[in-house]
């Protein structure tokens, strides 16, 4: 130790300086106090940290305009559609000669996503699936779905078990749908949903 109990070290410069109680001064500076990574560091971490806690904007919703985009809905069953006016799927076949092919089936590729008719009608769908289970418009929905304002009318369907005109079978959420009218076969033990 120095003069008067004042401890001596050696500083980054390799130049002896005095600690006076613990606190850095320009003349008694044990360390540099530039850390520029490290700084840097802790701003990108923060900027993470409250990204992940703000809200998220929300993607923006595809628009659905005729019934080959309906169908195409089945190529994500996580995102979020809306009809953009009323579509008519009159002749429409997915390419097997059984008509429209229902979105979301029970093995792993159910609807979660949302679909918002926007108080527009979806005509003359036609669905002949006698031999598969969850027939509809949606073959399958899982809770976090949600299907709001759209009606059928004219509708052919055609399945095994669970069969309706909107939903095969649904664990979402259905809301303001929808305005009915058809033909639906399938087993005794086929769920409608007409809400």
């Amino acid at each position: 130790m120095g003069k008067g109990n004042i401890p001596i070290g050696f500083g980054v410069d390799g130049a002896k300086h005095r600690m006076i109680r613990g606190t850095n001064t320009k003349s008694s500076r044990m360390c540099s106090t530039k850390k520029p990574f490290a700084l840097a560091l802790l701003v990108v971490v923060a900027a993470t940290l409250l990204l992940a806690v703000l809200p998220q904007p929300a993607l923006a919703a595809t628009a659905i305009t005729n019934c080959t985009e309906l169908q195409n809905i089945r190529n994500d069953l996580t995102g979020d559609y809306y009809l953009a006016n009323d579509i008519d799927c009159s002749g429409f076949d997915y390419g097997d000669g059984k008509g429209f092919m229902p979105i979301g089936t029970y093995y792993g590729t159910k609807f979660t996503g949302t679909f918002d008719g926007k108080g527009y009608k979806i005509t003359h769908l036609y669905i002949n699936r006698g031999s598969t289970n969850h027939v509809g418009l949606f073959g399958y929905t899982t809770s976090g779905s949600k299907i709001t304002n759209v009606s059928l009318e004219d509708v052919d369907v055609n399945g095994s078990s669970y069969v309706g005109g909107l939903v095969g079978w649904n664990d979402g959420e259905i809301k303001n749908s929808c305005n009915y009218s058809g033909m639906l076969i399938g087993r005794p033990i086929a769920i409608l949903y007409f809400l």
